[in-house]
């Protein structure tokens, strides 16, 4: 405010704003009118950034040579203390992934790291922060291919414009038809060996190395980056080697036969870390499985004392899923053996009237989702008796199968008789195991899809899509749907390509971690966590883990 500047310096306010004003009226130059009506602070900085120049500068004059030279100092500090070198501060740095270029991710990782590195190295510190790149992995992989495949179909659009006379045309067919038969590079058979997709991959993964680490520097990252470790460099493959086969000797690793999570959409097994879990709408299916009911069991008898006879009155289980696609590979039922169960008489929502037997504690849930109105109790077990009977699948009416008593069956939703199919669940295969049942059943490829074994009405049917409606629809035409509707759920995705997942048995190598977890959760009361909730979190981890699931169906 330049009037009131030069009242404060004792002048003459109006005088010396008329004389600033009158210099655009009496003669002065308009164009400059009510340019000292304004006082701004004067700066040497230039209007424009420059960029380009200054850039370059304040990378030589502020970082070049500085990670060296805080490595090598001496400080007053540490002579005073005796010794040479003050403290070291290391930064063990979770690798990005080598697949494409920095994004905001990378920015906000590097920047706060890096100004923890430089807040140590202004305490007096010295900093040791040894970059690194996780080049191994389906993302790197999935990349690798996609960029062939984009190329490929660049070229073909390509030559198809080159050839544009019929005769060119007719010459071009004719050179093709007479070559020997090349796959195009990148296309399923040109790409099928491991060799090839192993190659594409780790020529991807270095060019993305190159370009991230250009980027970070320009940044002014504080790091080593001459000598960064690279996942896929040979003496980090050789102390992972090292490393397998001293678990390898000890016999944490193992292989075996069992239900993992599967990720159709990537073709391989993942571990549970690999997993996230999003909304999801799945069916929601009770279904009849028919009893028998031998005369020497505890069922016969609370029947017969409720003027029932099992023979002239059929009973059935009355099992809930909402993976009906699992029904063709079931092979038992757990129950509770400490629930009470019982025989109710009722009208279900398909309008069905028949002898069900739920548990007791989940009757009242049951009121709405599977019957019409409350049904009418006629009989009761425990569910240690229960276990005495078998029962038949609608879907192979030909086999007895057992009812297992397991102590993860629920009282809160369900019926309380778990439909169990020990290729699609780990506390199925579990339970089967600890029974002596192997896997009979493994319907289900690695695309997801029903095969050849589970008969010509679902071979080929992608389970989680057009599989669910076809079991539904034989159930039906068996008279075994008692009611169906969609529930609304959270639902492991596959956290790479964001696509539900499914459990399926399949041969896979294990590490077991049942002999290494309570080592690892002592190591880990010794170091300082921040959040400290994230201890809690990792402890949890290590004591519900038993196995790791390490082995991938993929190239790279």
């Amino acid at each position: 405010d330049a009037p009131a500047a030069a009242a404060a310096a004792g002048g003459d306010t109006a005088g010396d704003s008329a004389d600033a004003l009158g210099r655009g009226t009496a003669g002065g130059d308009a164009k400059h009118k009510y340019d000292q009506t304004i006082t701004l602070p004067k700066t040497a900085f230039p209007m424009r950034a420059n960029a380009a120049v200054r850039e370059a500068r304040i990378q030589a004059n502020c970082f070049a040579g500085l990670y060296e030279w805080q490595l090598a100092r001496t400080t007053k500090a540490a002579a005073t203390a005796g010794s040479t070198q003050p403290p070291l501060f290391v930064l063990h740095d979770g690798p990005p992934f080598a697949n494409g270029p920095p994004h905001m991710g990378h920015a906000l990782n590097k920047t706060l790291k890096d100004m923890v590195c430089r807040w140590h190295m202004l305490l007096g510190d010295r900093v040791s922060h040894i970059p690194g790149w996780d080049c191994h992995g389906l993302p790197i992989e999935l990349k690798a291919l996609e960029a062939v495949r984009a190329r490929d179909k660049k070229t073909k659009k390509h030559a198809q414009k080159e050839v544009t006379h019929p005769d060119a045309a007719a010459a071009t067919a004719a050179a093709a038809a007479a070559a020997p038969s090349q796959p195009a590079a990148g296309s399923a058979s040109s790409t099928s060996s491991a060799a090839a997709v192993r190659a594409l991959a780790r020529s991807f993964a270095s060019e993305a190395i190159q370009v991230q680490k250009a980027a970070f520097k320009r940044w002014g990252v504080l790091a080593d980056w001459d000598t960064p470790y690279l996942t896929m460099a040979p003496a980090y493959e050789a102390r992972q080697l090292q490393l397998f086969f001293r678990m390898f000797k000890k016999g944490y690793i193992y292989r075996g036969f069992k239900p993992v999570f599967w990720s159709p959409s990537s073709h391989t097994a993942l571990a549970e870390a690999e997993l996230e879990y999003q909304d999801h709408t799945s069916p929601s299916l009770f279904a009849a499985f028919p009893l028998t009911v031998p005369p020497s069991s505890a069922m016969h008898s609370a029947l017969a004392a409720a003027g029932i006879d099992p023979a002239a009155q059929p009973v059935s289980a009355a099992i809930w899923t909402t993976t009906p696609w699992t029904l063709p590979a079931n092979q038992a039922v757990a129950v509770h053996p400490e629930f009470v169960y019982c025989v109710v008489k009722g009208t279900t929502v398909h309008q069905q009237q028949q002898l069900l037997v739920v548990a007791e504690s989940n009757l009242p849930s049951l009121v709405g989702s599977l019957f019409v109105s409350e049904p009418t109790v006629l009989a009761k077990v425990t569910g240690a008796q229960l276990a005495e009977l078998t029962y038949r699948s609608p879907l192979n009416p030909d086999i007895d199968r057992p009812i297992f008593l397991a102590q993860y069956v629920t009282g809160d939703t369900g019926t309380g008789l778990v439909h169990t199919a020990p290729a699609h669940g780990q506390d199925d295969h579990e339970l089967c195991v600890k029974n002596k049942m192997p896997i009979q059943y493994n319907l289900v490829d690695a695309n997801g899809r029903f095969n050849a074994a589970a008969g010509q009405h679902l071979q080929g049917l992608e389970v989680l899509k057009e599989g669910n409606p076809a079991v539904l629809k034989m159930l039906g035409e068996k008279g075994a749907v008692l009611a169906q509707s969609t529930v609304a759920h959270r639902y492991p995705y596959d956290w790479r390509t964001h696509k539900p997942i499914i459990l399926r048995a399949t041969e896979q190598w294990f590490a077991d971690l049942s002999q290494i977890r309570t080592v690892a959760s002592q190591a880990l009361e010794s170091v300082q966590m921040i959040p400290t909730a994230s201890r809690a979190r990792m402890q949890a981890m290590l004591r519900s883990r038993m196995e790791w699931c390490i082995s991938r169906q993929r190239a790279w």
